[in-house]
């Protein structure tokens, strides 16, 4: 039989805080797990939590190199379309939060995103830990962490990999520059609305309209 996972064998890998364009937060979220190991690893009895709360799983068996989905909903008609594997009963927050996998007591990993130290901030898309860095102490690390490249759903468009091998983060910004206005006069502290443009191979040229935007 499986045994529960030791410290740093299960890394948190890609965490969607932000599902949006008709997407709940507490139907929507989803976080991934992957079992960094070379045996497989049963999460039954382990806790899921974030900052302010905490759930049981229940039988999660997760193969050496493989893939666990947790997600808010087991319902695909409001997840997002959605099998997951387990589910928590907690909302994460969008800005920060501290997500931490324990199991028999013993904290197996942890990841404290913030976007004020380097996490991306994203919405309709995934914070994606890189392939090349599937550690617990890499993970830890917001430059690890890249906005997902895939979608998994398309209308409403969500970008992640749920339960599935992570997109690298390369991809270099084609340019980012300002759009409107170029010149600005205001009274000191006055709030002035600012509009750019960013340009990424494969992500801002899928359509005609206003693709990834939760850049």
């Amino acid at each position: 039989a499986s045994a529960p996972p030791l410290p740093g064998q299960v890394v948190i890998s890609e965490i969607m805080y932000d599902p949006h364009d008709g997407l709940e937060d507490r139907d929507a979220e989803w976080l991934e797990l992957y079992n960094a190991g070379a045996t497989a690893v049963n999460l039954e009895g382990c806790q899921i939590a974030d900052a302010t709360a905490s759930s049981l799983l229940e039988a999660v068996v997760i193969a050496p190199g493989g893939y666990a989905l947790l997600a808010a909903s087991a319902d695909p008609e409001v997840n997002g379309g959605l099998i997951p594997d387990g589910l928590f009963d907690f909302t994460l927050n969008n800005t920060a939060d501290d997500v931490t996998l324990t199991c028999d007591g013993v904290l197996v990993d942890q990841v404290r995103y913030n976007e004020e130290v380097g996490f991306p901030r994203a919405r309709a898309m995934s914070i994606s830990l890189h392939p090349d860095l599937l550690d617990a102490g890499q993970n830890d690390a917001g430059n690890s962490w890249c906005h997902a490249r895939d979608t998994y759903l398309d209308g409403p468009q969500q970008w992640g990999t749920p339960g599935a091998a992570n997109t690298g983060c390369e991809g270099a910004v084609g340019f980012c520059r300002l759009q409107h206005p170029t010149e600005i006069e205001a009274e000191f502290r006055a709030e002035v609305a600012v509009y750019g443009r960013v340009y990424v191979e494969g992500i801002t040229d899928r359509t005609p309209g206003n693709d990834a935007a939760g850049l």
